[in-house]
């Protein structure tokens, strides 16, 4: 059994771990103000728990890290997530595409594995970086198809682009009213065209 106790998103500190009863070979976390990761290594196994800020101090327990415990997977590095895109996505060009985004993603945190990057720091990165609503959009859907080509969970990035596909679209029909003209400008661009018709 792992107890953590007083995880304080505030802060992003943490008060004590403490291990049970249990031998594991590593711990490693990672704690940002809206988001705590642990991932337990033992017997060349790990368990990765993920919790999202609910409460801003709490305290967690993993009860039998046995019953949770999976195989490690091969790392996924950037590599063998643009082998992944190859295979995946048939279009060339959103291939590319999101190959330069995941890229872009690796060299920008200095990571070699997508697993030690979290949703949120991503965002806030895309975010910060480009201006462009429809940019802005297409880079998280490049992020959210390698989660779920990786089976991870990506909510967080679903929730972004759901959110800038409604401020686009609002864009959008703001632009089309400025552009609308009067009934006055339109029959005056009929008539001009039937006197071209005619003539």
């Amino acid at each position: 059994m792992i107890k953590i106790s007083n995880l304080n998103f505030r802060n992003q500190t943490i008060e004590t771990i403490e291990v049970n009863g249990e031998t594991v070979d590593n711990l490693e976390i990672k704690l940002t103000k809206t988001k705590f990761n642990i991932v337990i290594v033992k017997d060349n196994k790990s368990i990765k728990k993920e919790i999202n800020k609910k409460d801003n101090i709490v305290d967690v327990v993993i009860e039998e890290v046995e019953e949770v415990i999976e195989d490690i997977k091969e790392p996924m590095t950037l590599a063998k997530i643009k082998d992944l895109l190859k295979e995946h996505i048939p279009k060339k060009n959103t291939m590319v595409s999101y190959g330069r985004t995941i890229q872009q993603v690796f060299e920008y945190f200095k990571v070699q594995t997508i697993h030690e990057l979290l949703e949120q720091d991503i965002i806030d990165y895309i975010e910060e970086k480009y201006e462009s609503i429809s940019t802005i959009k297409s880079k998280l859907c490049a992020m959210y198809k390698v989660y779920k080509l990786l089976n991870l969970e990506g909510q967080l990035f679903k929730s972004k682009i759901d959110y800038y596909v409604n401020k686009q679209t609002l864009h959008q029909d703001k632009h089309r009213e400025l552009n609308k003209k009067t009934t006055a400008e339109g029959n005056a661009i009929i008539e001009y065209f039937e006197k071209k018709r005619l003539n």
